[in-house]
């Protein structure tokens, strides 16, 4: 039988993760290809090393705050926010004050996200590096 995760810990792991949130919510808008994250929180200096990196999303996905979904006919997987997620950013009281993410019955949002933070890790980021831009999330 599956530990309930208690709100007191989802608030802390969100705390404790609260710039990844923002990214995956302000680049992905709740969903992102966690290979497409990773990258994202290496080219942003967010973290140093992939494989904490990779040790927080499993942290998150253990805590419920996001869950992952297997991509296509692929071994890359999605990650989607969970409600308490949402909730957090919105600093909202209650799951119930806050939408999930929709199911979709096509592929195209996903295709969409992918194609959208391939152009900002491409382009957008090289192209802020060289002008020496400070972004702040």
């Amino acid at each position: 039988m599956r530990k309930m995760i208690t709100n007191d810990k989802k608030q802390e792991l969100c705390e404790k993760y609260d710039i990844y949130l923002r990214v995956i919510d302000k680049v992905g808008n709740k969903i992102m290809l966690q290979q497409h994250f990773v990258e994202l929180a290496l080219e942003l200096n967010i973290e140093k090393d992939k494989f904490k990196i990779v040790r927080a999303l499993l942290e998150l996905e253990n805590g419920e705050i996001i869950k992952k979904i297997k991509f296509s006919n692929t071994n890359n997987k999605f990650i989607i926010f969970k409600k308490y997620a949402i909730r957090y950013l919105a600093n909202a009281n209650s799951s119930k004050a806050v939408s999930a993410v929709s199911k979709v019955n096509s592929n195209k949002k996903y295709y969409d996200n992918i194609f959208k933070t391939k152009f900002i890790l491409t382009s957008i980021i090289p192209s802020m590096k060289k002008k020496k831009f400070n972004y702040r999330f």
